[in-house]
């Protein structure tokens, strides 16, 4: 999310790239500057192999006003199509009728720019306003590439910064804007890639691609409107969702191009609302489907509100249904490190799960020869063996689900559906992570439990946990009556 907030507002920052350095014109409210782009082509490495040319750039007309000046060029014959060069700190334009050339001060975005590309674009900036209407936008930077098309921004200029410069359009655009669809019927399409500066590595990369309906900025918050998105994360897994609205809160008197201190702000004061999100994890072969009502960010908690959760693996599913959570999140914990939010979770936490249902790989079928059947016939003897056997998967079979966790210590209540009985069930105890030997697990130790006619035995729950727990990931010490689950592939994620 923190990459993903930087190049949103990356997004607005480069449309600047169509005036290219306008430091050196007017710092007058009446200047302004109205230009129709037909195309414009860049790329910087290009300028080092043939003697500084890294582009060009076609358009129908310009207009520019600054004072008693008036400046009106109608380039409908191309006689002013241009040929673009750029070396440290200069860029220039030269063709058969213009020859120009620009400046650029240390920190100018442009001088990180590394190709970019613009196609059937209006740009107009004025005093108190920046419009752009363009079909597509695409630019690259040693840390992401950009391309958005069907796309119209408009940003007010913040008063204190009314002058044509690329300062002023970035503070105007962090501080009003809005960005959505340039026709009715598309919305706003937009790619975007994080890679490492230095190498560009892919095998490391973050890959967007999101339909947007509306981005809209303004003095206290960011509102995103995604028809939906689809996020490759570090080539380990995909993320997918459908009909979300992001709500981050942001200082009001952020007018400097920051992006640690705005991801900071949002990620600790956000509200989601959404329609359904999905994670196919490739590297564990799991997929998580998720029907999201609500989530939020705000006080040091984290919140969310599931209508399901489903978690399928090759064979078999289990399915959270009505899920409710709070969980401690800290100021200076990553919203998307597992690690720091499992640790808030175990520090103190509430959650509900109103039933679980599952569709385990294997039907019981010798009923006669598994200790569960003697446990049934003692507790009714009226039950046969017929009636337990026709017993189906994939019913709610564990309900109401409530866990309180307080300083690491937890206690678990719920209602269980098993066999022919529905009876409560309580546990209590610890859970901790703790890393050793290269993995890192979190260990339950059972302390206390309550199961029906007043037992109180742990080695019968773990029993049940050894037969129906015990996987991959997870273990089981009925010894020690403890309970171990592998979350070392997160660590690895974070590590990336």
């Amino acid at each position: 999310m923190i990459k993903y907030l930087s190049c949103l507002l990356l997004l607005l920052s480069l449309s600047s790239f169509g005036v290219i350095a306008q430091e050196e014109l007017a710092n007058q409210y009446e200047t302004s500057l109205d230009a129709s782009i037909v195309s414009l082509e860049y790329d910087r490495a290009k300028a080092f192999q043939s003697n500084g040319i890294a582009g060009q750039v076609s358009f129908t007309s310009v207009q520019f006003f600054k004072g008693d000046l008036t400046l009106a060029l109608d380039n409908k014959d191309k006689l002013f199509d241009s040929e673009i060069f750029a070396r440290k700190g200069f860029v220039g334009f030269k063709g058969q009728y213009v020859n120009i050339g620009f400046s650029l001060a240390d920190g100018n975005i442009i001088n990180t720019l590394q190709n970019g590309r613009i196609k059937n674009t209006q740009l107009k900036m004025h005093g108190k306003y920046l419009l752009i209407d363009s079909e597509n936008i695409k630019a690259s930077i040693p840390t992401a590439d950009v391309d958005f098309s069907n796309a119209k921004i408009f940003c007010t200029k913040h008063p204190s910064h009314p002058e044509l410069s690329t300062d002023s359009l970035i503070i105007g655009c962090l501080t009003q804007a809005t960005l959505n669809s340039r026709t009715k019927d598309q919305p706003v399409s937009v790619a975007i890639s994080l890679h490492d500066s230095a190498t560009r590595d892919k095998a490391n990369n973050f890959n967007l691609n999101t339909e947007i309906n509306a981005i809209t900025v303004s003095d206290t918050s960011i509102i995103v409107d995604a028809k939906k998105l689809s996020l490759d994360i570090l080539n380990t897994g995909m993320l997918t969702g459908a009909g979300l609205k992001v709500e981050c809160k942001k200082d009001p008197d952020y007018v400097k191009f920051d992006i640690k201190n705005l991801a900071e702000v949002c990620l600790n004061d956000m509200l989601i609302n959404g329609k359904t999100v999905s994670y196919n994890d490739t590297a564990a072969n799991k997929r998580y489907d998720i029907a999201l009502n609500s989530a939020s960010v705000q006080n040091e908690l984290l919140r969310a509100n599931l209508s399901s959760l489903t978690i399928r693996s090759v064979a078999d599913f289990t399915t959270l249904h009505d899920t409710t959570f709070a969980c401690t999140k800290l100021k200076e914990s990553d919203l998307f490190s597992p690690i720091d939010i499992l640790s808030g979770c175990l520090h103190s936490s509430s959650i509900h799960v109103t039933n679980i249902s599952t569709n385990p790989k294997e039907e019981v079928t010798n009923v006669e020869k598994i200790i569960e059947y003697d446990i049934v016939k003692a507790m009714k003897p009226s039950v046969s063996r017929t009636t337990l056997k026709k017993k189906k998967d994939g019913t709610k079979a564990v309900k109401n689900i409530d866990v309180t966790v307080n300083g690491g210590k937890y206690a678990l209540t719920s209602n269980i559906d098993w066999a022919m009985f529905e009876f409560d069930f309580e546990m209590y105890g610890t859970a901790t992570i703790e890393n050793s030997n290269n993995k890192s697990e979190i260990v339950v130790f059972v302390e206390k439990t309550k199961l029906p006619l007043g037992i109180t035995s742990k080695n019968l729950l773990f029993y049940f946990l050894n037969k129906y727990m015990v996987g991959e990931g997870i273990r089981i010490d009925k010894d020690g009556k403890k309970i171990y689950i592998d979350i070392t592939s997160m660590m690895e994620v974070k590590d990336e």
